[in-house]
């Protein structure tokens, strides 16, 4: 089970009704969802609200990508994604659904933990000693 409780979700899709699974599936896993069709509101919507992360439709080309630089600025995680295409099937659309919202929690989650450069370098920082400040031989693989 994904869990999103809370987390204020954007998503930028060019038709709607393939926004419509989308959301579904973020709003069963708690989330917030906000939704719009076109770059200028979705860049308004991110001044006014803050999001926790964000789903580009890969569909709306040179918009997508100044969405992209947008949210990169303000550390906004995201993904870009082909929202759930309405002639698919009810099951392939779902799953094509649940997938890209899975990967948007990954995303999210992998934000939110410390990257392991960093615990690497906190370790190398600490040194063998186990005090602070120390510069001790880098870990094996630094």
């Amino acid at each position: 089970m994904i869990d999103l409780v809370g987390k204020k979700i954007l998503i930028v899709e060019g038709s709607l009704l393939s926004a419509q699974e989308l959301s579904l599936m973020l709003k069963e896993a708690g989330a917030r969802v906000y939704t719009t069709s076109n770059a200028i509101s979705a860049f308004n919507l991110i001044e006014r609200v803050g999001f926790d992360g964000a789903m580009i439709d890969y569909a709306l080309h040179n918009e997508a990508f100044e969405l992209c630089e947008e949210l990169r600025s303000i550390n906004t995680p995201y993904i870009c994604c082909n929202a759930p295409h309405r002639l698919q099937g009810t099951e392939a659309r779902s799953s094509d659904a649940r997938a890209a919202v899975e990967r948007l929690s990954r995303v999210m989650s992998e934000r939110a933990q410390p990257s392991m450069d960093a615990s690497i370098l906190a370790n190398f920082v600490k040194g063998r000693t186990g005090k602070g400040g120390g510069f001790g031989e880098p870990p094996h693989g630094f």
